[in-house]
């Protein structure tokens, strides 16, 4: 995954007056001349237009917020190869344009009522996100994640990722207006994705027709050596375990019910009620809601079972069978340790612990996942990824938002929890709280600043020095600007860090405390002196 590293720079406040020219040379002026565009904005409409790529209509009116229906028209205008595809959809003809087709297949929109809404920069998001080729990122790398619904990380994720929607001046704005002038920015670099934003296309040679409802995809193959090779390709992956007859089948592939009719040449994909992510690792499927850590995904892994004649089939998304078993398991752990009436507060420091007293620190396999907090209600004993997965099941299912996190820290490669209480998000660590006699709870509830003292992590509150705004070394008014400052010094250095840093601080509440350093430098000792006179502090490398 590669970190969005685009940002939108400071809007300009004077009226920006330019002209721009089309690929042939002729010089003329520009319908959006009259609009205060930010720098980067203004550059890129210049090298759109001359390039002849931006439509007319999206050359004036950039601050205004996109609809649904613009967005679709800018990101499909162009799109080829529908004819082999019908949409089933009410409201859909043969007159319906074909980048609204192309929007509908891809799941940006899922209904026409859609087509006149504005968005804000998080709706417009999980819009976006759905519809991308790939679902690439997962961590927020902006200041203002805390103001990201936790549900909607996902998508965010993706399109900063991606560059789709890029920060500005290191936030995301999730609850500003989505603008044209941004959706223009981002334009190129978002791709065509699956149908319905589910199932790839992967397998399919272009000749087959394809009917699209709002939960189901028709394949409907020109011959049975086409139908063969497509499920040969694709579904042989999604049926493991049940033998592929030739003949009529129904499997239910976790994700969905898949219909074969071999002698026919037609599969049928009804995709299970609340399905939105999906995701083929390998030669297995993961689907549902997915748990992260730095770039590691942990969803419901498929089961096929094939349907018997009669049998009605089932469209709720089911875990599988680990998290079944999870869930049983931490539920009647949750009915022991809660009570009636408890805050949220008290509800983690029940779960917190729970886990620290439940799990001995061993061995084991190093990754969040189901089976690891499985194996720590049922064998009691793990390293850090078994105590952040118990913490993280735990929390979820009492319905506290959690995120696993894990990176290099002062006992090694960690992990640990963030979790959302009182209307922010605080770091949690199960695993150093595990004293032999009393529970240390130096790591419970602290803020990204503190934790940041002994670990480094991806996104999530963490200082991303490619995305930050610019700081003043001799005007810090913070702790996230003086670390910020110190950590692009470190980066400066391609060799080895400096030898020598200078700041100065605007207030009593910064912390100076450069202990930090040994985290991301841990081969590398620095000395801070403190000039009181200059009000000057300078670090010295030992």
């Amino acid at each position: 995954m590669k970190k969005s590293t685009s940002a939108i720079l400071v809007f300009m406040i004077a009226i920006q007056m330019f002209t721009i020219a089309y690929s042939t040379g002729v010089e003329r002026s520009s319908a959006a001349a009259a609009e205060a565009l930010s720098e980067e904005a203004r550059e890129r409409l210049e090298e759109l237009v001359a390039q002849n790529i931006l439509p007319d209509s999206f050359q004036r009116n950039l601050r205004q917020a996109i609809t649904v229906d613009e967005l679709a028209r800018l990101y499909y205008r162009e799109e080829r190869g529908l004819d082999q595809i019908e949409i089933d959809h009410p409201g859909f003809d043969e007159n319906t344009p074909d980048y609204i087709k192309a929007a509908f297949l891809y799941g940006m929109i899922d209904d026409l009522n859609d087509l006149k809404l504005t968005m804000t920069r998080a709706e417009a998001a999980k819009r976006i996100s759905k519809s991308l080729t790939y679902t690439v990122g997962t961590d927020v790398f902006t200041r203002d994640f805390a103001s990201v619904k936790p549900s909607d990380f996902h998508a965010v994720g993706n399109v900063l990722s991606a560059s789709v929607i890029p920060a500005i001046q290191g936030n995301f704005q999730p609850n500003k207006p989505f603008t044209r002038e941004q959706a223009v920015i981002g334009m190129d670099a978002h791709s065509s994705g699956n149908i319905r934003g589910i199932l790839p296309f992967s397998g399919l040679n272009g000749q087959e027709s394809i009917t699209v409802g709002s939960n189901y995809a028709y394949l409907s193959f020109e011959s049975a050596e086409d139908a063969k090779e497509y499920i040969g390709y694709q579904v042989k992956n999604m049926t493991k375990g049940v033998k592929l007859t030739g003949k009529q089948q129904r499997i239910d592939v976790g994700f969905a019910i898949l219909e074969l009719w071999t002698p026919t040449h037609e599969v049928k994909f009804t995709f299970k009620n609340g399905l939105e992510r999906l995701r083929f690792r390998g030669n297995s499927v993961l689907y549902g809601t997915f748990v992260y850590t730095n770039w590691h995904g942990e969803g419901y892994l498929a089961e096929p079972r094939e349907l018997k004649a009669a049998e009605k089939a089932n469209l709720e998304l089911q875990p599988d069978s680990v998290h079944r078993k999870l869930y049983a398991r931490t539920d009647q752990i949750l009915k022991k340790i809660l009570k009636p009436n408890m805050t949220e507060e008290q509800k983690v420091k029940a779960i917190f612990d729970y886990v620290v007293t439940q799990i001995k620190y061993s061995s084991g396999a190093d990754y969040i996942s189901a089976a690891n907090a499985l194996k720590a209600i049922e064998e009691g004993r793990g390293v850090c990824a078994h105590y952040t997965s118990l913490f993280h099941y735990l929390a979820t299912r009492a319905g506290i938002p959690t995120i696993p996190l894990s990176g290099p820290s002062f006992v090694g490669e960690h992990a640990w929890n963030m979790v959302y209480l009182n209307g922010k998000w605080v770091y949690v660590d199960t695993t150093l709280a595990d004293g032999k006699k009393t529970i240390d709870y130096t790591y419970y509830l602290k803020d990204a600043m503190f934790m940041m003292k002994t670990r480094t992590w991806i996104g999530y509150g963490y200082p991303d020095i490619n995305i930050y705004p610019e700081v003043d070394g001799m005007n810090l008014k913070t702790t996230e600007e003086l670390r910020v400052y110190l950590l692009r010094k470190m980066a400066e250095s391609r060799t080895e860090p400096p030898k020598k840093i200078t700041f100065k601080v605007a207030g009593a509440k910064v912390d100076t405390d450069v202990k930090f350093l040994t985290v991301v430098s841990p081969e590398y000792k620095y000395k801070l002196n403190y000039d009181s006179k200059n009000k000057l502090y300078t670090m010295i490398r030992g």
